[in-house]
Formats: structure tokens, C-alpha cells, sequence
């Protein structure tokens, strides 16, 4: 993960890498290397920030800008570091209408969880996949949170059925019969 301007970006191929690869069909093995490398950084940076989004409880962050936003992830190519797909390609991936991505995608933005640049009017947006270290902060002490809550929970659940006895736990008042009467009409 690279640290950028109090930002979280996800690392992709080094330019003076991607240049010695361009020339050779044979790759030397220190270049070899350096890439797999890389890659296995970016990969891992990748199922990092799906995690973050998947956590993200921002109200503008609903099911389908999660679900638009974890494509657009999917799509960032590593050694190019192109991230571009276009709203009609967004929406047929997902089966949603053209509109939606477009209202969707600003909503996105403005989570902080994108940086869009725009290329023109009859081309596609180019994304930057990036998110802000306070952002992430608050994600994972959210999660956090909710862990130490249920591991609460558990454990006053758990002391509380070693100190009852389970045959007093059904909540019967007084009044309840304890035996069943016949229901003999005579």
C-alpha cells in the first residue's frame, strides 16, 4: 500500500520496470523478480481496499456504489495502471441502467474514495483509486468496535448460563400447571 498525501493508493508497476519489459522477450531474473514482486504487492493492496469498501458504513456508500466501486477496482490494470471502463460497460457488468452508474459514480467521489479526471465528452473517466488515512482509521475502528462488542456480548451470555439453572430460565410464573390434567368429561 503506498502512503501519498495522507492517501491510501494501491502500487502499480514501475515505470522503469514496465520500459525494460517492453524491449525484451526474454526477462532478466532480477526483472523478474521486481515484478512478481510488484505484483503481489498490488494484489494485496487490491483485496485490502475491497475489504475497506466492503466495511465502509458511509450513508453515500449503499449496496450499489460498493458493487460499482469494487468493479471499478477490478478493472485497474497493474502494469499499465489504466483504470477506465465506461459507464455502459459498468452498468451491463452489473445489470444496472447507464443512469444509475452516472449518479452513482459523483456519490462515490465524494465518499473520498475516488479521484475522477475527465477526458472528454465522448470518452471514458479515468479513476484514481484512492482513500484517505482517516478514512480507513474510522473503517477499522468501526470494526473494531464491533468485535469488542460482541466479544462482550459472548462472555455475559456465557457467565450467565453457568450462574442459572436451565430448568428456570423458561420465565414460568406460579400459576403455570405442572402436571397436565386429563381433559375427561366426566
Amino acid at each position: 500500500m503506498i502512503i501519498e498525501d495522507d492517501h491510501y493508493s494501491i502500487p502499480l508497476l514501475p515505470r522503469e520496470i514496465a520500459e525494460r519489459l517492453k524491449d525484451k522477450a526474454e526477462w532478466p531474473a532480477d526483472v523478474r523478480a521486481k515484478y512478481e514482486a510488484a505484483r503481489k504487492q498490488c494484489t494485496a493492496s487490491k483485496a485490502e481496499f475491497a475489504t475497506w469498501i466492503r466495511r465502509d458504513r458511509d450513508s453515500r456508500m449503499n449496496r450499489t456504489a460498493k458493487q460499482i466501486l469494487l468493479l471499478i477496482l477490478d478493472c485497474l490494470n497493474f502494469e499499465t495502471g489504466r483504470c477506465d471502463p465506461g459507464h455502459q460497460f459498468i452498468a451491463d457488468e452489473l445489470g444496472l441502467s447507464v443512469r444509475t452508474v452516472e449518479r452513482t459514480i459523483p456519490r462515490i467521489a465524494a465518499s473520498g474514495w475516488l479521484a475522477i479526471t475527465r477526458r472528454g465528452r465522448t470518452t471514458t473517466n479515468f479513476y484514481r483509486l484512492r482513500v484517505s488515512t482517516s478514512k480507513v482509521a474510522e473503517i477499522l475502528d468501526y470494526v473494531d468496535g464491533l468485535r469488542e462488542q460482541r466479544a462482550e456480548e459472548r462472555e455475559r451470555r456465557r457467565q450467565y448460563g453457568q450462574r442459572s439453572d436451565p430448568t428456570k430460565l423458561a420465565d414460568h410464573s406460579a400459576s403455570d400447571p405442572t402436571s397436565v390434567r386429563s381433559h375427561d368429561p366426566r
